[in-house]
């Protein structure tokens, strides 16, 4: 599996920096980390749908060169 098997390190805004696996969660919307590439992040979130549901939505994190 491409990008499965990667780590990122990310900061979070209190400045602590935490390691990021596949299968980890990230974000504000219940984001779990499906692959990790040197440009980006790939994750899906869990949004609600409006009607007490929730929907899944894919979404990319891009990573700053450092």
């Amino acid at each position: 599996d491409l990008g499965a098997d990667m780590t990122a390190l990310v900061k979070d805004p209190d400045g602590i920096i935490h390691q990021i696996r596949a299968d980890n969660y990230l974000g504000q919307n219940y984001g779990r980390v499906t692959a990790i590439f040197e440009d980006r992040i790939d994750l899906v979130e869990l949004i609600p749908n409006g009607v007490g549901g929730w929907n899944e939505k894919p979404a990319s994190i891009a990573l700053a060169d450092q």
